[in-house]
């Protein structure tokens, strides 16, 4: 087999691994942000999600840093559906109302949805895109900071 024969083989195998390790984080990340539209939404973000990484397999990142890049990829991509759908308003009303129960309900140790969904109503998007990050995503400070290019 040829280098380039084996590059392609390496790259093809490194972008499949990524998919394997990474397709559920990113599903759960694109679902808690996505548009009401529903799980078609969903399917679609994250298609272009491993579209992009696959486009850019070649410039991927060290092995340990390929799940933050995929974050990152996934935000821009969740942010530019937003642009092409205008209904952020409805991604928040969702997010608060749909995924809080749960989420709530595991973490708080009985805080109310209401009260958890009133806070989080009253942060800036950008402060409630941090917490969720730290809280849903399980994320460190670090790892925050580079999804959202931020200091930590």
């Amino acid at each position: 087999m040829t280098a380039t024969g084996q590059s392609r083989q390496d790259d093809r195998a490194r972008f499949e691994a990524l998919y394997v390790e990474n397709y559920g984080s990113i599903y759960s990340y694109v679902a808690r942000r996505a548009s009401p539209g529903g799980a078609s939404d969903v399917t679609d973000i994250v298609a272009e999600v491993f579209t992009v990484a696959w486009r850019r397999r070649s410039d991927l990142r060290p092995a340990a840093e390929d799940r933050l890049w995929l974050f990152g990829v996934a935000r821009r991509c969740v942010l530019a559906h937003y642009r092409r759908t205008g209904r952020t308003r409805q991604l928040v009303d969702r997010l608060i109302s749909t995924h809080s129960r749960d989420a709530v309900s595991d973490s708080t140790g009985g805080f109310s949805d209401s009260r958890v969904s009133a806070a989080l109503e009253r942060l800036r998007p950008s402060d409630r895109e941090v917490l969720l990050l730290a809280l849903w995503d399980e994320l460190n400070h670090a790892d925050i900071a580079s999804i959202l290019h931020c200091s930590t």
